[in-house]
Parts: C-alpha cells; structure tokens; sequence
C-alpha cells in the first residue's frame, strides 16, 4: 500500500490473499472487538515499511488492562515496523514475533 488509508471495519478477519506491503505515507485503520474481528490474516510475507497503525475500538469494546489483542498474522513472516502506532483511549505497546503483531494495551 502506498499513500492514504486502507480501512477495515469487518466483522471477522479480514484476509488479504498474497503478500501486503505498507509503505511511510500510509495508515492501515482497523476496527477491533473481544474476538479480535477486523485483524488481518496475510497469505504471504508482510513487509512494514514505516507507516501508520490506527486501532478503533467497536463499540462496548473496552480491553482490560494488559490486554493482548491480535492485530495481524501471516504464516511467511513479518518484516520491519510499523513507524507508530495508536489504539483509541489507550497506551499500546507493540509485540512483534516472526508471523503475529500483537498490541498489550493499558488505559
């Protein structure tokens, strides 16, 4: 994805078949609940290139403190980062492991 905004507000995981690739001018938005609906599911490599997470709460949704709320997986692997990262209302701290990116939010 290169310049603007990729919003997803599924009611399940969003699949994104083949690789997905975020350049610096980007936001991926997505809108999140207790069973993690709105994460995304990558069928290939997931290369982060800087840019932009926005993470919107559905509504009701309110994570406990130390939360861990799936964000994204891929079964190939993840590269690089995101630049910055925000989740409505709360503090996030990113967890990046080799397939997943997990957020452990705090109010």
């Amino acid at each position: 994805m290169s310049g603007g905004t990729l919003s997803s507000n599924v009611s399940d995981t969003l699949h994104v078949f083949g690789k997905y690739t975020q350049l610096s001018n980007t936001t991926l938005e997505l809108n999140t609940d207790a069973r993690c609906a709105g994460r995304v599911r990558v069928g290939g490599y997931v290369t982060l290139a800087g840019g932009k997470l926005h993470v919107k709460l559905k509504s009701g949704f309110r994570p406990h403190p130390g939360a861990i709320v799936n964000v994204m997986d891929t079964p190939a692997g993840i590269r690089g980062r995101f630049a910055s990262i925000t989740v409505d209302g709360y503090r996030a701290m990113p967890v990046y492991t080799r397939n997943s990116l997990y957020l452990l939010v705090t109010p």
